[in-house]
């Protein structure tokens, strides 16, 4: 709800943070308040994982096949949740129509990741899932659902970037008739909390994704771990694709726009699942970055990107652009577009005149960002008896 507090949720029950600390999360693009939530501490985190104890007796009581029905009915929850989606539409500056692709991709997944989850069975001890905001609702949901169905109890700390998303996969589950006490969700972690909660002995399994700081900061905590208590972990730095261009490579322009920069399909370049890189052969690539260009100008979601929820974004972005800068690539389109207070837009970065030995190829894209880098064709072998060397003294 618009304005309102919010807060954790241990053992099914609201639980009010240990901390008096609060955060207020602000609409992208007219500032407006959409909820306060707590900052969590190390006791909720202790809190949190003695309910789990209770989590894990619940779950046994259902049939993995049983907690896979539940799961479903709790996605189709998740998907239908219009609460949810006009308050990620408002936060994230976009539409619920937009949004529309994320929520039917939930379902369209759902299947086959919940039948890998009845087959992997339990490890025991609870599971600590830290899902990067950038997994919306296919991520998120998947995520912790993968753990319950097979068997093990959730604390999920939610990205306090979304925090509406953990409140909203709470409402799901118990919607779903999965026992409440099973997962627990704790808001506002930092960096810091999140090591806390890898550490603790309670905890034999960990999912965690976002930028590879925060993966690894997680991984060297697990890693501290004492050797009696090993932590299995799932530890995901995603990063997008790199398009490779032959023939027709102009005729792509539009595709790789809407692929790099689609507000609906990345919200402009902000989610990994994005094109970051095109190689493009010498013969066609002066006619492809062109037409690319051209496709820059007129197309609406270049020139009406998404703002930038993550603070840091803005920049890592920039950078990232003096990196490129530095080491010879040519800016040929990209800049900030509005300087809004709560979340600047910024025009897609896209370098050409990229070489494969640049820095610049091998960095994460922190938002709008592609890379054009100019392939020579592979040499053809000389026909037989053309050219070349004789074996013929």
């Amino acid at each position: 709800m618009e304005g309102a507090a919010h807060g954790n949720r241990i053992g099914g029950a609201a639980s009010p943070a240990s901390s008096a600390g609060r955060f207020e999360v602000r609409a992208a693009l007219d500032g407006a308040s959409l909820g306060v939530w707590p900052r969590s501490g190390p006791d909720d985190v202790r809190a949190g994982l003695a309910a789990l104890r209770a989590g894990a007796r619940a779950l046994e009581g259902f049939g993995a096949g049983e907690r896979a029905r539940r799961a479903v009915l709790a996605i189709e929850a998740l998907g239908d949740d219009a609460e949810l989606a006009g308050w990620l539409a408002r936060r994230l500056g976009t539409t619920v129509f937009e949004l529309a692709s994320h929520r039917g991709e939930l379902g369209r997944r759902a299947a086959d990741h919940l039948r890998a989850a009845v087959c992997a069975g339990s490890t025991g001890g609870a599971t600590v899932v830290i899902p990067d905001w950038t997994e919306l609702l296919l991520g998120t949901a998947l995520g912790v659902l993968f753990e319950l169905v097979a068997g093990r109890p959730v604390l999920y700390l939610a990205d306090p970037r979304v925090p509406e998303l953990g409140d909203a996969l709470l409402r799901a589950l118990e919607a779903s008739g999965l026992p409440a006490e099973s997962t627990a969700l704790l808001h506002g972690a930092d960096i810091a909390l999140l090591r806390a909660a890898v550490r603790a002995p309670q905890v034999l399994r960990a999912v965690v994704s976002g930028p590879p700081e925060r993966v690894a900061s997680v991984g060297a905590a697990a890693a501290a771990r004492p050797p009696a208590v090993p932590l299995a972990t799932v530890l995901d730095v995603p990063r997008g694709r790199t398009l490779e261009l032959v023939e027709g490579a102009a005729e792509r322009a539009a595709e790789v726009v809407e692929h790099a920069f689609g507000r609906a399909r990345t919200l402009s370049g902000q989610l990994p699942s994005r094109i970051e890189a095109v190689r493009c052969e010498a013969r066609s690539f002066s006619a492809f970055t062109e037409a690319l260009l051209a496709e820059l100008e007129q197309a609406p979601d270049a020139r009406d990107p998404v703002p930038l929820i993550d603070a840091e974004a803005l920049v890592a972005l920039f950078e990232v652009r003096a990196r490129g800068l530095d080491e010879g690539a040519t800016l040929i389109d990209g800049g900030l577009v509005a300087g809004r207070e709560h979340a600047p837009s910024v025009r897609p970065l896209v370098f050409t005149n990229v070489e494969e030995e640049m820095q610049l190829l091998d960095l994460p894209a922190p938002g709008p960002l592609l890379r054009l880098v100019r392939v020579q064709p592979p040499r053809r072998a000389a026909p037989a008896g053309f050219g070349g060397a004789s074996g013929a003294g």
